[in-house]
């Protein structure tokens, strides 16, 4: 379909005026014919000046001009490719006086992108400068259209501009609404240069002031600064890039003198981050500092006034972009074009009477970006169209706006997905980070990576800063180069961060730190083995193992290579007491820089961890007001860890079968499978996923993807501060159990997840804990690791918080179904004899506790008689007599199975040399019961 005929079928359609009866041109004509604003300035560019009817003019001279020789009437289209200077308003207002459609060239477009433009939307004629008029073509073909007020082009994220047919409505309803909303004073000075297309109209429709901000000025730190002191700016608009540019090369005395004038800074283009926010309130505490979502498809969408935001200390990553405008319509929707509840994030869709009209000549892009408005959505749609945005965000009951990122910034690292904004926005929270971006390297199919560009407050290594986001990030989002700059780079056409012009990654020297690199002849042949079962091209020799993506089937064929290539017999125990390639190498090498376990001093370790907060007398006072009867959690929210193990998943379905409570499940992601598919696997193994508890976990569970052992569970700050209100009770059930491996393979998720989980107790409202332990006690890791953590418990139960601790003997198969923990010792022994038909002649006594009976217990304590419990440490083993382990042979035998008793020490010794499949899952020996 020609641009003509598109067109034309938009005005049939009604897309066209909207029913708006008033225009740009209708609000030109008042102001001018007023005599409080047609005598006053409202355009100055250096030494020169126009007052609003000195502007108005020379429009109108303009305007007969380009009717008289470019037949630029009504349905034309002008075209302006210049810098940003008084012509381009004259240009501008003339075009409207036309009554024809106002076209912005970018003078930063390369030759043959801006005759791409031209030819696609074939202007009547094109204002410039003798500077630039050379780069045109030299025949622009003549094009005709209909009631056009502006043509926008667009860049978007394909680099193609895409021209934009936008009615007067859109504008009208925009200049309008934020007139009303922040109204100009008087005396007012508005800069502008970003977004001048927008901009450039705003202030002079109201008679204010206008002062052009040079293309050399703009992104120029320092000749910016002095631009809005000179000229006493008191306000202007900014992309969060160029304002944090602007304070990262500044310094505060230049910045209180430039900024001295201003009233208001307004923001848009991109998402704010509370740490940007911050540093400007912090310097400039009497500024209004307003958040604009505004797209050149919609106009405005949505208006925050962050001054008040940021008084009200609200603890999230993102600041908001505001309450949705009365005659606009957002919908957040999945991928099926449905709702999605409040607070849940979703695609941004806008419908509304600022629409555009749509992208000219470009029927498959408007296919895509404009479609229907549902029809079961139609009655509050303002339309039957709206405008697919690509922003993925969430609304809050009061009609408020978050934007979370683009859907377009989610990648896959690995088989995981990672939000490259999320990354971005835990960086920002480190003091010494002041600007940041992430990119990843590499083709789609192939080993992406991540690369993380900064600018410094503070000079700090690679190796600290990846240690810090270790703490707050899954492995998998920890960036694999960071690279440090001076500044970020903006593009001039749009002020935003221009991702093309970052220095590409010095992949020798981004990576690590020198002392990090392989440096004797065995480093070296284990960093190669390491790389390739990691899948890693580089790696630090410091980093842990499972800090870099091992787990222990990978460790296994980590064994198994280097036992290999060195001719040794390392065993899982000496991974993880030496989990560095520097450490193995040590190991390897016989060299005195290596070191034997040493003894673990368990009360140091409780020390270290302590959560020292102690309860707000406040807080505690509040929660026994509301634990008045012994159901208060009968109908409660219940945070639940571990919901993919033995017993959680086991917790789960007594909690759905006896109560009311809605519960939220923290799992943690694995590659290729996402949470809510471990949560179905997990009972789905266990006979557990009848269809009766998959409409309960439907309508009353909801799972989150997180992990335990990282700062506030790895999830967003607004994620986490919302979960510290929202949930009521905590059951941690979660821990790592393996009876080979040592206390430091099992500190992450026993000891660093306990002590996280006891700060989110603590945060913003008491939350009872109901604590899973053990009551073993032999000296293995996974025993001194749930000692530390009861400790911490105990600590914490000590100074108030309300706590009811449960020790667990072993959890054996449920006394209805008879689903075994694939990972239980006893089922492994079992499994290993039945292999083998052999068993160790031992005299082992075989405690078994039903886990339904735990289960059953630990659910009604939560739910119903909490109030007379709280304090106590239940423990919860079978009372009856445990059979020996000589009985479960002679039953084995009793079954058919002919079973020979041999030494353990000769049973050992055959399980560990055994090549049978069957014994591999024995010989790991893992129970990851963190979920």
């Amino acid at each position: 379909m020609s641009p003509q005929k598109e067109l034309d079928q938009w005005n049939e359609q009604g897309i066209m005026n909207g029913g708006c009866e008033e225009s740009l041109l209708d609000m030109l004509n008042t102001v001018v014919t007023s005599p409080q604003t047609c005598n006053r300035t409202v355009l100055q560019s250096g030494n020169s000046s126009w007052t609003l009817m000195q502007l108005n003019l020379l429009a109108d001279k303009l305007a007969k001009l380009l009717v008289r020789r470019f037949k630029c009437e009504k349905g034309g289209c002008v075209a302006i490719y210049m810098n940003k200077q008084p012509e381009y308003v004259f240009s501008y207002v003339a075009a409207l006086k036309c009554g024809a459609a106002y076209l912005p060239l970018d003078i930063s477009y390369p030759e043959s992108l801006l005759n791409n433009v031209i030819n696609e939307v074939t202007p009547a004629v094109i204002c410039t400068t003798s500077e630039h008029a050379k780069r045109l073509p030299a025949d622009a073909p003549v094009f005709v259209f209909d009631a056009e007020g502006l043509w926008m082009q667009h860049s978007g994220t394909t680099g193609k501009p895409k021209g934009i047919a936008c009615p007067h409505r859109g504008a009208v309803i925009s200049y309008k609404y934020r007139f009303q909303q922040y109204p100009y004073q008087p005396d007012d000075v508005v800069a502008c240069n970003v977004f001048f297309v927008w901009e450039l109209f705003r202030p002079i429709l109201q008679g204010i002031k206008m002062v052009i901000v040079p293309d050399d000025v703009i992104y120029d730190p320092k000749l910016l600064c002095q631009f809005l002191s000179v000229n006493k700016v008191t306000r202007m608009l900014f992309t969060p890039s160029l304002l944090e540019t602007v304070l990262d090369t500044q310094t505060e005395q230049v910045l209180k003198e430039s900024f001295k004038y201003f009233r208001v800074v307004h923001l848009c283009g991109e998402v704010v981050t509370c740490a940007l926010l911050t540093r400007f309130m912090t310097l400039f505490p009497n500024v209004q500092c307003v958040n604009l979502y505004s797209i050149s498809e919609t106009h405005d969408v949505a208006v925050a006034d962050l001054s008040d935001f940021y008084a009200r200390k609200e603890e999230r990553q993102f600041a908001p972009v505001g309450k949705v405008i009365d005659c606009v319509k957002v919908f957040i929707l999945d991928n099926l074009l449905k709702k999605v509840p409040i607070g849940v994030p979703g695609e941004i869709y806008v419908a509304g009477p600022t629409l555009a009209s749509g992208y000219i000549n470009r029927p498959e892009l408007n296919k895509n970006r404009f479609v229907d408005v549902p029809r079961e959505y139609q009655q509050e749609a303002f339309g039957k169209r709206m405008y697919r945005t690509g922003d993925w965000g969430y609304l809050l009951p009061n009609s408020v706006l978050e934007i979370c990122g683009r859907c377009d910034t989610l990648v896959r690292i690995r088989g995981y997905g990672v939000e490259l904004q999320a990354i971005e926005a835990t960086l920002l929270k480190l003091k010494y980070v002041s600007s940041c971006t992430v990119i990843s390297i590499g083709a789609e199919g192939e080993d992406k990576q991540l690369a993380a560009y900064m600018v410094l407050r503070e000079n700090v290594s690679r190796k600290i800063l990846r240690a810090d986001l270790k703490r707050r990030l899954p492995f998998y989002m920890v960036p694999q180069f960071f690279v440090f700059i001076e500044r970020m780079p903006v593009l001039a056409a749009s002020s935003k961060i221009d991702k093309r012009a970052l220095p590409a990654v010095d992949y020798a020297r981004d990576i690590v730190e020198a002392e990090a690199l392989p440096q004797t002849p065995t480093e070296q042949r284990l960093a190669k083995i390491w790389a390739q079962i990691l899948h890693h091209s580089t790696l630090d020799i410091q980093e842990s193992f499972f800090d870099l993506g091992g787990h222990s089937l990978l460790a296994a064929r980590l064994l198994a290579k280097v036992n290999e290539e060195f001719g040794v017999e390392l065993t899982m125990r000496e991974l993880f007491l030496a989990p560095t390639v520097y450490a193995m190498a040590c190991i390897l090498d016989g060299s005195e820089r290596s070191s034997p376990e040493q003894i673990l001093d368990l009360d140091y370790q409780v020390d270290t961890h302590d959560v020292k907060d102690n309860v707000m007398d406040l807080h505690l006072r509040a929660f026994w007001r509301s634990t008045e009867w012994d159901n208060r959690f009968f109908h409660s929210n219940i945070l639940l860890t571990g919901v993919t193990g033995f017993l959680g998943s086991h917790l789960l379905v007594q909690l759905l079968n006896s109560s009311r409570a809605r519960v939220v499940c923290l799992v943690r992601e694995l590659a290729g499978e996402t949470v809510d598919q471990r949560l179905e696997s997990a009972l789905n193994k266990r006979g557990l996923l009848t269809k009766a508890l998959q409409a309960q976990l439907k309508d009353r569970v909801q799972v989150v993807s997180a992990d335990i052992a990282l700062v506030q569970f790895g999830l967003s700050e607004e994620h986490y501060h919302f979960l510290s209100y929202d949930i009521d009770v905590v059951i941690h059930a979660a821990a790592y159990v393996n009876l080979i491996y040592p206390y430091q393979a099992l500190h992450g998720i026993n000891v660093l997840g306990t002590r996280n989980v006891l700060d989110f107790c603590l945060k913003n409202k008491i939350k009872p804990l109901h604590y899973i332990s053990t009551d073993a006690v032999i000296p293995a890791g996974v025993v001194n690791s749930k000692y530390v953590a009861e400790q911490l418990v105990r600590r914490s139960q000590s100074r108030g918080l309300p706590c009811i601790i449960y020790r667990l003997g072993n959890q054996a198969a449920s006394s209805s179904a008879g689903y075994w923990n694939e990972q239980d010792f006893i089922y492994l022994m079992l499994l290993s004899v039945i292999c083998t038909r052999k068993a160790p002649n031992v005299d082992w006594t075989m405690e078994m506790t039903p886990v339904d009976f735990s289960a059953k217990l630990i659910g009604e304590l939560t739910t119903t008689c909490f109030c007379r419990n709280v304090g106590k440490t239940f423990h919860i083993t079978n009372s009856q007599q445990a059979p020996k382990w000589s009985q479960f042979v002679d039953w084995l035998n009793q079954f058919g199975f002919i079973i020979e008793k041999i030494s353990l020490d000769s049973w050992i010794d055959m399980i560990r040399t055994s090549e049978d499949n069957c014994l591999q899952q024995q010989k790991i020996g893992a129970s990851y019961d963190q979920g």
